[in-house]
Order: C-alpha cells, then sequence, then structure tokens
C-alpha cells in the first residue's frame, strides 16, 4: 500500500466520505488546501450524491488523475484525451480488481459476502494507491 492509500483509508475513518477520502490523501503532494478538496469532492461521495451510481471512490481516483494531467487550455484535445485514456485504465484496474465500479454493486457485494468484496475503506485504500500510478 502507498502512502496515498494509507491516508485515504484514515482520512475515510476520520468521516470523510469515500470520494474526499481519496482526493484529500493527495492534498500535500499538490499543494492544496485539504478543504479544498474536501469541498470539491464532497458530491461524489456515495455513489454521486448518495446515489449509489459510480462508485465515489472512483470518482476521488479520477479526479487526483485529472489534478495531475488533465488539461488546462482549451484547445489542448490532445492532452484532453491523454487524461481520459488514463483514467479508463485506471477505471478498469478498479473494476478488475472488484469486479464493478458501481457503489450499489461494491455495496452489496460487501452484503452478502461474496468473493470481491472490500470495505469501503479498503476501496479508498485501494483507489488511492492505483491513482498514484498516474502522477
Amino acid at each position: 500500500m502507498t502512502e496515498y492509500g494509507k491516508r485515504a483509508g484514515e482520512l475515510f475513518a476520520e468521516g470523510y466520505n469515500c470520494a474526499q477520502a481519496v482526493a484529500c490523501a493527495f492534498a500535500e503532494h499538490f499543494n492544496l488546501p485539504l478543504d479544498t478538496l474536501a469541498a470539491l469532492a464532497c458530491p461524489f461521495g456515495g455513489g454521486i450524491a448518495g446515489m449509489r451510481n459510480t462508485c465515489g471512490t472512483v470518482s476521488g481516483m479520477i479526479a487526483v488523475i485529472g489534478l495531475a494531467k488533465g488539461n488546462t487550455e482549451p484547445g489542448a484535445k490532445e492532452k484532453k484525451l491523454a487524461a481520459y485514456a488514463l483514467a479508463r485504465e485506471a477505471i478498469e484496474e478498479f473494476e478488475a480488481a472488484n469486479g464493478s465500479t458501481i457503489c450499489r454493486e461494491l455495496l452489496l457485494m460487501q452484503k452478502e459476502g461474496l468473493h470481491k468484496k472490500r470495505s469501503c475503506r479498503e476501496l479508498c485504500s485501494l483507489a488511492a494507491d492505483i491513482a498514484a500510478k498516474y502522477i
């Protein structure tokens, strides 16, 4: 586990939601205030606004990749497409490790004790570890 994975798990245990825990684990790396990242990532928790869609850990992971590799110029199409490709790779890695990227499915796996079950805290750590590969 990377330092980011460990920190994401700790932040989740402190009470940050899943998306916040992953994004905020990288606050020092990007020299950004933790509260700024926490506010930005807040609505992505619980599968985006608590709707149990895309897992908040995946949203946090993608936000980190965007901070590291995203384009900032409107016409920078190549950089944008390169960031999309990295995000897809990360999402595919997360899905391969967990069987899904959908919050409600991941929670059901936890509840039913399926073979790929991981707690939300463990998912935070894993997503941060994956993001760390792309920064």
